[in-house]
């Protein structure tokens, strides 16, 4: 709003250049001298504080024609000088206080100076009513195509990482193990609108790494349009992570340490950001480091109903999870000129760790009297690197200036107008640090961009096994315990180019076309060994050793029209895709090829009703393809007696997925959000269980006929008062899942849903209090079912030094939180278990920020232009345009 006042006292000094009559004018008389002065102080009524940018006008009483101006200085202060004499009316202009109009001065020859003193403005109840309505909508809003949730107005940058913002985030699940869902299905997770080509544990891994004061924004994509990869069944997840924006440098650093009930003080983080820029580059960069022990227990209890025999299994399990790793994210933006741009990025994440565990069987016979007893210790070491390079050209391209006649002005690519001053040089730059066109963002401009990625994801598991066998009484029944060694390893190559075109129409229409394609290496080893105590060495185990890789080529084109009739807006898109991929399993030399053509078309329609109410619709087709876990055959052995290998001959999954929502704004903050949804899924790919003939579970995928999910979700934000916030947002749907295919028994009807409670205290002395809840509802699964589970956490944080630092206490999990259990049955089993984590984990985090910014925004740059206007007075011919 500032900027608009200032561009309307601009247009005044323009209007009166323009049309200031000559010297003598129509009247003959000669012009009053320019030798008046007036000056004061512009306060706020309510705390005495200057007002930095309030715009100053000084007009004549006779014929209101303007004949100065000026911005005040960051003690509130103004001068005006070589004003004429004579009667003079003085108007003072701030966002939020409206205009006021002083009483009419007279400027005489002999008193051609005057002070005006002490000028209070006192806000103005009804544009600040609009303007904390305006702000708080903007913490969770609706797009065209998609919702989005500004963290950075919350006091979630205060959170431990990426994973806690997004359990914080409304609609969106994240379970216990990471795995990030919107409506009990997975989604793509993307960081700055690019896929982090990672899926399940990595994801997790660089999600827990990514500092939460790093993010900006999440964007909920359930219904992404043709120009989205169409992958994940229930749409993009997008974090927006901060750039600086102001010219100079800026940092910031944090550090943490935390502790449990279970074992105290093995959690450790620090973090580091350094940001620069000036008118050429911009420099952002990231750095992390993350070293925690968590910690669970898990239970299971199965009966077996084998054809001559049953028996009972009861294994409890205690297990160690060790992250240890960093991340650094750098990246440049550097402008050529106004219109192109290229941005360089990396990321890199090395990481170690391991897994240990001592899982204890107990063998139970049709009784349930206990045979024997097993105990399986497990000592695994892990090492992952991953890095990401980014290389990102953008083009805006010059729009034609048109003349508009004698006024010498030219329409210009932002729209705004330009005027030639007497020496012939017009203002171009934009005051934000970047010159006009600099832009990138594929917005509303006729743009190119060209972005090319790389992705190396390289890792490797070392585990060693030491399994014993006792007696009812817990006596060992061998002289050495079974010993096996297993070393796995992964590596992925990933190189994508996408080109993206944008073409307005006007300024209500756009046509955006663009090609992706994506090559993708995956290549999987296992190598097993077993302790021979008889010849005392290793021996290969050779019907357990594999090798399993995988390429997939993904070629695409899409295009997309956007138009804007009123209020009404709508997006058409179609994406056109081939696949290519092959699986091979170099141990049998059996190879599995799947080429399929796949259309995804897209709609959305946005339309703004009156008081502050919106309709959404939105259509899309969507793809969830198999994964190489999901695909390779051959198990993993952590727990022998409860195998889980991939299906290669595993197919696509379909979804057409279709959503509408409705949003009401209402005053002082409150947001209401209700969207009803329905997806229909084909080729759905499923996990199922079996027992085999020897007693061991497997559990592997499969393509079920169909599934039909429909359901209603609510998004509510209230404000009772400024100091306090409540959020209330949840789901149900209804599933049904038809997997006749596979065996009548398979088929799921069933309710399921979540709800997720927040409330934030924000108090004027810097104190935040934050208190969050997440709730699944208990779920059917096709063999079985799941219970309920809880999330959540307490914060208290507290501004210092300066309102530089903040200190932040944090409880996660204290009450009934960190335990998930379950029940299966099938034909000839029957199996309960639960897996209980860690809880309450303590958190303790301090974090400071540093640096100088020289302001270089438009309010600056157009009040230095504005303040040298006033000092010219009338004799410049005009300013130049913004």
């Amino acid at each position: 709003m500032k900027l608009v006042h200032y561009f309307i006292l601009l247009l005044f000094f323009y209007s009166n250049a323009l049309f200031a009559q000559r010297p003598g004018g129509k009247s003959g008389r000669p012009p009053m001298p320019k030798i008046g002065k007036i000056s004061g102080i512009i306060l706020d009524s309510s705390n005495k504080k200057p007002l930095e940018f309030a715009a100053i006008s000084v007009s004549k009483v006779r014929d209101s024609s303007l004949v100065g101006g000026i911005i005040t200085d960051g003690k509130g202060r103004f001068e005006i000088t070589e004003l004429p004499l004579g009667k003079l009316r003085v108007s003072v202009n701030y966002m939020g206080y409206g205009v006021k109009v002083l009483d009419i001065i007279r400027l005489r020859p002999d008193e051609p100076s005057i002070s005006l003193g002490k000028i209070y403005l006192a806000p103005d109840a009804a544009l600040l009513e609009t303007a904390e309505v305006t702000a708080d909508k903007r913490v969770f809003q609706m797009g065209l195509d998609k919702k989005v949730f500004n963290v950075d107005k919350t006091n979630l940058g205060d959170s431990e990482n990426a994973t806690e913002v997004l359990r914080n985030t409304p609609t969106v699940e994240v379970d216990f193990d990471g795995a990030v869902k919107i409506r009990g299905s997975a989604v793509q997770v993307y960081i700055n609108g690019k896929p982090t080509g990672l899926t399940g544990d990595s994801q997790a891994e660089i999600l827990d790494q990514l500092p939460a004061n790093s993010i900006k924004s999440v964007e909920l994509i359930t219904n992404p349009s043709a120009k989205y990869d169409p992958e994940g069944e229930s749409g993009i997840i997008n974090i927006v992570l901060k750039k600086n924006v102001l010219e100079g440098f800026t940092g910031s650093v944090n550090a943490s340490v935390g502790t449990s009930t279970w074992y105290p003080f093995r959690r450790y983080r620090g973090g580091l950001s350094l940001n620069f820029r000036n008118n050429k580059i911009n420099f952002f960069s990231n750095f992390s480091y993350n070293y925690g022990q968590n910690y669970s227990r898990g239970y299971l209890y199965r009966s077996n109903y084998l054809a001559d025999t049953s028996y009972h299994l009861e294994q409890n399990t205690l297990s160690q999870r060790i992250r240890n790793g960093g991340m650094a994210r750098v990246g440049m933006d550097y402008y050529f000129d106004d219109y192109n741009t290229l941005t360089l990025a990396a990321r890199v994440r090395p990481s170690g760790g391991g897994r240990n565990s001592t899982v204890t069987y107990d063998n139970l016979d049709d009784n349930k009297i206990t045979d024997n007893y097993r105990q399986r210790n497990t000592m695994g070491n892990s090492m992952r690197n991953n890095l990401t390079v980014n290389a990102i050209y953008s083009k805006v391209f010059k729009k034609k200036k048109k003349k508009e006649g004698a006024d010498s002005t030219v329409t210009r690519r932002d729209n705004s107008t330009a005027a030639e001053n007497h020496s012939g040089k017009r203002w171009r730059g934009r005051g934000d640090g970047r010159a006009v066109g600099r832009s990138g963002t594929m917005g509303d401009k006729q743009e190119l961009v060209i972005d090319l990625q790389y992705t190396l994801n390289d890792g490797s598991n070392e585990n060693f096994f030491s399994e014993q066998l006792y007696d009812p009484n817990w006596v060992e029944l061998s002289t050495y315990p079974d010993s096996q060694q297993t070393l796995s390893g992964r590596t992925m190559h990933q190189g994508t180019m996408m080109v993206d075109y944008t073409h307005p129409i006007g300024k209500k229409m756009k046509i955006e076309t663009g090609y992706k394609g994506n090559i993708r290496w995956m290549g999987e080893d296992f190598f097993s060994s077993t302790f021979d105590f008889n010849n005392n060495t290793m021996l290969d185990d050779i019907n357990l050793n594999n090798q399993f890789n995988f390429l997939e080529q993904v070629h695409a084109v899409y295009g997309t029209f956007t138009q804007k009739i009123g209020k009404f807006s709508y997006k058409l898109g179609l994406r056109l895709e081939q696949t290519l991929s092959n699986s091979t399993l170099v141990n049998t030399n059996e190879d599995f090829t799947n080429n399929y053509f796949s259309y995804f078309p897209s709609v959305s329609a946005s339309y703004e009703l009156k008081d502050n109410q919106q309709v959404q619709f939105g259509f899309s087709r969507r793809i969830q393809r198999p994964s190489t876990w999901q695909l390779n055959p051959f198990p993993e052995f952590s727990d022998r007696l409860n195998l889980r290998y991939g299906n290669p001959f595993l197919q696509p999954q379909y979804s057409n997925s279709f959503e509408l929502s409705y949003a009401k704004y209402f005053k002082k903050g409150h947001t209401f959000l209700l969207t009803g949804f329905y997806r229909y899924n084909t080729d759905l790919m499923e996990r199922l269980r079996t027992v085999n003939s020897e007693g061991v579970s497997e559990s592997t995928f499969y393509n079920f006929n169909e599934s039909h999910v429909m359901g209603g979700e609510l998004v509510t934000r209230f404000v009772p008062y400024k100091w306090w916030n409540i959020s209330l947002t949840g789901s149900v749907y209804h599933n049904r899942q038809d997997a006749s295919n596979i065996g009548q028994d398979y088929v799921v009807n069933a309710v399921a849903g979540n709800a997720n409670l927040g409330m934030n205290f924000v108090f004027p002395f810097g104190m935040r209090i934050s208190i969050y809840a997440w709730y699944s509802f208990p779920a059917f699964m096709q063999q079985g079912r799941s219970d309920g589970y809880t999330w959540n956490s307490f914060s208290i944080s507290q501004k210092v030094l300066k309102n530089k630092g903040t200190v932040t206490l944090s409880v996660r999990n204290p009450v009934m939180g960190g335990l998930w259990s379950y029940s299966l049955e099938d034909t000839n089993f029957s199996q309960v278990g639960r897996q209980q984590w860690e809880a309450p984990i303590f958190e303790a985090r301090f974090s400071y920020r540093f640096g100088k910014v020289n302001v270089r925004d438009s309010r600056s740059k157009n009040a230095n232009r504005l303040n040298k206007q006033g000092e010219k007075g009338e004799s410049s011919g005009g300013a130049g345009g913004i």
